[in-house]
């Protein structure tokens, strides 16, 4: 009864859960005594969240122990429901620092002086019982809406695009279809995902005052979020999937690059991406998939020396079996996020890897934070992370990718380069081609097959994937 069937009592789910606590401390396990003071802090206007988040604390504290890195992550996800309650509670009071010490707390991620500040933190609930609700700080902002209207337009679309089969709760889902190669977009059949995606995130100007350095939605979907605030608003901030501080920009003097797959457009963006940086006096080394061993790149990345890894291959993200999450890294040789968890080396200032691969950037779609991906889980204080949301086609993302080199190359911050490189790739072919010439001073070989293509990147789907993690 402490949960909405309470609403066919004479109680509130608060009470109930009160009552529990109080008849049946001594037979009730820690995780069911959490949920409890959940539901009870969310039931209280005015409640202490003390009790709540120690024993957030200790619950999650004994999970850890028995759980490795990756395995941890995935079971606080599935059971993130159980502080919901709370979430929801504490942003409605605006208690923005609150929700973030809970979640912290849930993902044990709390450490001295490394950790993000709830003033620099934009978090919403876009899809929210009775609307949206979003926070910045001690701001807050409510807007009232019918949430299944617009959850399914954008599933509905997203199912289009995405070449997914998401159903929905309370919906008419009797006409799904399974694709017959899910996961695979249609590429020419973006605009009505486009559009709800607007309608769904950035309905309005940016609400707040301050300006956020931090971004968490709390919808746990692989959207384009970034893209499309950047196109709508014009600006976006870093998604966080570490909620720890980033550490400054290394600047690119030593630059890995790593073709992993073979293809016609690694060698061709590795060509420009190298002259870019040695143009601008970084050390470039560069390993050709034939030449790799899992070892020498497992190796590779761990390696201090490097302030940029880039990877230019295949990813692989199996939607029917999520947990095998894979990065091609060789001739049939592969690396996964197990492998690659928690190596990146801890060093003064954090470096940039960059995965130009397809489906980098998507991540198991359940709790708070977007973690279980190659390059959501690999990003930290110590690594930011730049990947791709679905199957990318080779040119766009070779453009992408040169874009990213060139405004690096020239002193941005990291994340500025991301954005600039999103802007910059929104135009047709020969545009991007003459523009990369009159960058670069060269006509690559790059840039005479993008002059030949006489294609129009300006839709979704060819701007839209890249992500950027911290």
């Amino acid at each position: 009864m402490s949960t909405t069937a309470s609403a066919f009592s004479s109680k509130a789910s608060h009470e109930w859960a009160a009552k529990a606590l109080a008849d049946f401390n001594e037979n009730l396990a820690e995780p069911h005594k959490l949920q409890l003071l959940a539901t009870i802090y969310a039931g209280n206007k005015d409640g202490d969240p003390s009790a709540l988040l120690r024993k957030i604390n200790l619950v999650q504290g004994f999970y850890k122990s028995k759980l490795d890195g990756i395995n941890f992550f995935r079971d606080a996800a599935m059971r993130s429901g159980s502080i919901l309650p709370f979430v929801v509670n504490s942003l409605n009071a605006g208690k923005t620092h609150v929700t973030l010490d809970g979640l912290l707390l849930w993902h044990q991620l709390l450490t001295a002086n490394s950790n993000i500040n709830a003033q620099d933190l934009y978090i919403s609930i876009p899809f929210g019982e009775h609307g949206y609700l979003a926070a910045l700080g001690d701001e807050k902002i409510f807007i009232e809406r019918d949430t299944q209207t617009f959850i399914e337009q954008l599933v509905q679309s997203s199912n289009h695009f995405l070449g997914v089969a998401k159903t929905i709760a309370y919906s008419d889902n009797s006409g799904l279809t399974i694709p017959n190669r899910i996961g695979i977009p249609k590429y020419g059949n973006s605009t009505e995902y486009e559009t709800a995606l607007t309608r769904s995130y950035c309905f309005s100007p940016f609400p707040f005052n301050a300006k956020p350095l931090y971004q968490l939605i709390l919808d746990t979907e692989c959207t384009p979020l970034q893209a499309i605030q950047l196109k709508v608003r014009g600006e976006t901030w870093p998604l966080t999937s570490s909620l720890s501080t980033p550490k400054s920009d290394r600047k690119p003097q030593n630059v890995l690059i790593w073709c992993g797959g073979g293809s016609l457009t690694e060698e061709l963006e590795a060509e420009v991406i190298k002259h870019i940086f040695e143009s601008a006096g970084a050390t470039v080394k560069v390993v050709c998939f034939t030449e790799a061993t899992q070892q020498s790149f497992i190796d590779a990345y761990k390696d201090p020396k490097y302030d940029i890894i880039w990877v230019a291959s295949h990813g692989e993200f199996d939607h029917w079996s999520p947990k095998h999450v894979k990065m091609h890294i060789g001739d049939n040789l592969s690396v996964s996020l197990e492998d690659l968890w928690e190596q990146a080396p801890v060093m003064d200032k954090r470096r940039l890897a960059f995965l130009n691969i397809c489906d980098g950037a998507r991540f198991e779609e359940r709790g708070f934070l977007p973690k279980i991906g190659i390059a959501p889980g690999l990003a930290s204080a110590d690594q930011a992370t730049i990947s791709h949301l679905w199957p990318v086609m080779g040119y766009p993302a070779a453009a992408f990718g040169a874009y990213l080199a060139f405004n690096l190359a020239a002193g941005n911050s990291y994340f500025d380069a991301y954005k600039m490189a999103m802007l910059a790739i929104r135009r047709s072919t020969l545009e991007i081609a003459d523009d990369l010439a009159s960058k670069t001073g060269r006509e690559f070989d790059l840039i005479r097959q993008l002059r030949r293509k006489e294609e129009d990147y300006t839709p979704l789907e060819f701007y839209g994937s890249a992500a950027f993690y911290q």
